[in-house]
């Protein structure tokens, strides 16, 4: 245990959390991050044979938090009523924002790009075309925002070139508003270097709109109420 509390402290101290309280459990399941209300401090569950950048991406939502005040970008919330299909899109949108800040700094950035190289590589099976689209997006977000262009191969575009074939395969989605998200997607440019809560959420709250009616999922009115919902205990 002791050598894991040592590689937690030492990034924690590249992302200037040191003064967060942060207790660890060993586990078997993936590793993650919570904030327990009653102890009044977060709980990293380890993996063991988890890799580094996922000790360090959780630390990362923790950063995030920090800088903004809002709990629920490191934790997700637990409120009746939340709709787990938005929930999830904005897991992917927030993760994007996380690997961003955390793959500036220049001692993290090597174990960032070795996480997304291998991510892309991977095959995924999706429960919904909102889930695959949610999950496609972030996956363009990382390789045009975020990966540096000297990592930006032939190999990594011909993995993206299959990811997108296989997207571009379902009819289950609208191809016009496809289209329209991905030019929303450079608004991500702008929201990258934000702390700004406001500035967060209105970006999230874009791009999750864009989604949900690229999939003909609900309607404008409901993905506000969620929104709303959601980021409740933030404002």
């Amino acid at each position: 245990m002791e050598k894991w509390i040592q590689k937690v402290n030492n990034y924690k101290d590249l992302l200037s959390i040191n003064n967060v309280n942060i207790n660890l459990i060993m586990s078997s399941s993936k590793t993650s991050i919570k904030f327990d209300q009653a102890q009044e401090t977060y709980i990293l569950i380890l993996n063991e044979s988890g890799k580094d950048y996922d000790i360090i991406h959780e630390l990362g939502h923790v950063h995030l938090t920090k800088k903004t005040g809002c709990l629920i970008l490191s934790s997700p919330p637990v409120i009746e009523g939340i709709d787990d299909n938005i929930l999830g899109i904005l897991d992917h949108l927030i993760n994007n924002i996380v690997n961003f800040k955390v793959s500036r700094i220049d001692d993290l950035y090597p174990l960032y790009r070795e996480f997304f190289l291998k991510a892309v590589q991977q095959r995924y099976a999706f429960s919904s075309i909102l889930e695959e689209l949610a999950f496609h997006i972030w996956m363009q977000i990382e390789s045009i925002f975020i990966l540096k262009p000297s990592d930006k191969n032939l190999e990594l575009m011909k993995y993206m070139a299959i990811h997108n074939q296989l997207l571009k395969q379902k009819s289950s989605f609208s191809q016009s508003k496809y289209e329209e998200l991905l030019l929303n997607v450079s608004s991500f440019n702008q929201v990258k270097y934000s702390d700004e809560l406001e500035d967060i959420i209105n970006y999230l709250s874009t791009i999750t709109h864009l989604i949900c009616s690229a999939c003909e999922y609900q309607n404008e009115n409901y993905i506000d109420m969620q929104m709303d919902l959601i980021f409740s205990n933030c404002y």
